[in-house]
């Protein structure tokens, strides 16, 4: 490791690596990164705008180990860092692939200082104020003494978004830190899909089409989002930003998602088509077939998948008219994720 990047953080867009602890960043949050794909990171940002070798990198991957399948070992590690980047090999934002040579990154790259020097003595107004807190603090433990058994005020709600036009459709990243929702934008136009950094002004903008896009869903494992694109189909977009893909032609419902334990398998409400009943559908995120759940008698329609923990329980709305539904339970012998292979 170089001594630039040994006693320096490595600033790159909203991107932030320590190279000495391996973690990365993006607006302050930490973005899961494997080992392989770190290595391949910290490489490129040795050498910003410098082409580094396939070979230079088996040598920083696996060293004098014989590794049989080397090519598609690297192009696999380096598709997961572009992952975590949010970035495409087509248009690429940060690494660039040379044909039959190795990569190169291509952002431009800020060295900021890690901060070592030692903590300042506290003030003599910074005592004042810790032993005003502890009396407060005391004062405030009496009162809820005095308190008890009384029937506390309902929390005060705080503001997530506060933009023009229309906000709907929470959905929380799995840590917490983040949550997606649609909106229509300033000129309450058209519902797109965008994220927001609890406790900061940071917003993402994850899609942009012309349709509406509504009903985000994330990823247990805290990678995709899911969404609905009104009468197109349903889409994956990764949550940091980047290149989304349909799975799967979707018309009539529209209804919220429920995923699987292992973020494979989507569950997704469809309404009638001709003679087919509406009902409840398995949607693989990576193709396959899409498997029935549930048939809703005559012109009803079931709504509202939610999958329990260990995919054995589903829960969802019975609806025999438009307005009258009742909650049914679907149990599984086995977790219902295995019912989407034939």
């Amino acid at each position: 490791m170089s001594g630039i990047l040994r006693d320096t953080v490595i600033r790159f867009g909203a991107f932030e690596l320590d190279p000495n602890s391996g973690e990365l960043r993006k607006h302050g949050i930490r973005i899961k990164l494997q080992d392989q794909p770190r290595k391949i990171l910290v490489a490129l940002l040795e050498d910003p705008g410098g082409v580094v070798t396939r070979d230079e990198l088996r040598q920083r991957i696996w060293g004098n180990e014989t590794f049989v399948d080397f090519d598609h070992g690297l192009s696999a590690a380096v598709n997961r860092l572009r992952e975590a980047l949010g970035d495409s090999a087509d248009k690429p934002r940060f690494v660039e692939t040379l044909a039959r040579r190795g990569y190169r990154f291509i952002a431009p790259v800020e060295g900021v200082p890690r901060a070592s020097d030692p903590a300042p003595p506290i003030p003599h107004w910074t005592k004042i104020l810790i032993i005003t807190a502890v009396l407060a603090a005391g004062a405030a433990i009496g009162l809820m003494w005095m308190n008890r058994g009384k029937t506390p005020a309902p929390n005060e709600p705080i503001p997530l978004t506060t933009y023009d036009g229309g906000e709907q459709d929470p959905s929380f990243s799995p840590d917490g830190s983040q949550v997606a929702f649609s909106w229509n934008g300033a000129n309450q136009d058209n519902f797109d899909i965008f994220v927001k950094v609890v406790g900061t002004e940071s917003l993402i903008r994850l899609t942009s089409d012309l349709a509406d896009d509504r009903l985000p869903a994330w990823s247990p494992d805290g990678r995709f989002v899911a969404f609905l694109r009104r009468d197109q189909g349903v889409y994956l977009v990764p949550s940091l930003g980047g290149t989304e893909r349909k799975i799967g032609e979707w018309p009539g419902m529209f209804s919220q998602f429920s995923w699987s334990s292992d973020s494979r398998t989507l569950l997704v409400a469809r309404s009638q088509i001709g003679l087919e009943p509406a009902g409840i559908f398995m949607l693989p995120v990576q193709g396959g077939p899409v498997r029935r759940l549930t048939a809703a008698e005559g012109s009803g329609h079931d709504q509202s998948p939610a999958i329990s923990r260990d995919d054995r329980r589903l829960a969802f709305a019975s609806c025999p008219g438009v307005l009258t539904c009742a909650v049914a339970l679907l149990e599984f012998d086995r977790p219902a994720l295995y019912l989407a292979v034939p």
